[in-house]
């Protein structure tokens, strides 16, 4: 089970964000990092973002920050997590890559808000956060995800100009084994979760559980909906919105 390509996970609520699916500058690393003990009973390495340089302060821009904690997380080869912890940890467009070295699914724990940026100029492509390549992954904690929709939404044309950024298109990727639990956050399109696959290579295996989004677009009292396109998933818990038929 492998993710081959990328995935959009603010595809799932925020799709008034985009990102820069470049990031390519070297990051020094430093090797901060704690172990627990997982529900199974095996050891999980802890790399928290704040002692790799993310700061909780609203104001700095943690994106480094963030691939460089990912850096060590990823090129672990025992269990490992990466936590964002409570608190507002602004960021520019990111990208979280693999493959990675363990063999369990990667863990991405949110605990806390991630805010994007509201400088468009930094955004290049239709991704904000995007992670890539990765065999098995689990994203939970509880956090949100705040993509700022309010303050740029305006800033939006395309309904006019017919060379605005568009949004991404379907293709040839392969997801499977993805797991959503427990994300809560904000959407400024009524169609908050969305999962657009290729019918070649459908998503499978994805599971989505505790789902609360918020609507905060311009049109007041938008019910939420999801849309799926040859996407192959199961639920559990609260879904906000209810999940594809």
């Amino acid at each position: 089970m492998a993710i081959v390509g990328s995935i959009l996970v603010l595809g799932l609520a925020l799709l008034c964000s985009v990102a820069d699916g470049a990031l390519r500058q070297r990051i020094g690393l430093s090797h901060h990092r704690r172990s627990l003990i997982d529900g199974s009973g095996g050891a999980v390495t802890v790399f928290d973002v704040t002692q790799h340089g993310a700061k909780a302060d609203d104001r700095t821009d943690n994106a480094e920050a963030f691939i460089q904690t990912w850096r060590l997380a990823c090129d672990s080869s025992v269990p490992a997590k990466l936590v964002i912890p409570k608190g507002t940890f602004l960021t520019s467009p990111v990208v979280f890559q693999g493959p990675c070295n363990g063999t369990e699914p990667q863990i991405f724990e949110i605990q806390g808000t991630v805010k994007a940026t509201t400088d468009l100029s930094e955004y290049s492509s239709p991704e904000w956060i995007l992670f890539e390549r990765i065999n098995g992954f689990t994203l939970n904690g509880g956090g949100a995800f705040d993509g700022q929709g309010s303050a740029v939404w305006k800033y939006n044309d395309c309904h006019r100009n017919k060379e605005c950024q568009p949004l991404p298109s379907p293709s040839q990727v392969k997801i499977s084994d993805v797991h959503y639990k427990n994300i809560k956050g904000t959407s400024t399109s009524a169609v908050a979760v969305n999962f657009l696959c290729s019918s070649l290579v459908p998503c499978e295996g994805l599971e989505l559980v505790d789902i609360d989004l918020a609507y905060v677009g311009a049109k007041a009292n938008m019910p939420l909906s999801s849309s799926c396109l040859n996407a192959h998933f199961t639920s559990g818990g609260k879904q906000n919105p209810p999940r594809c038929p």
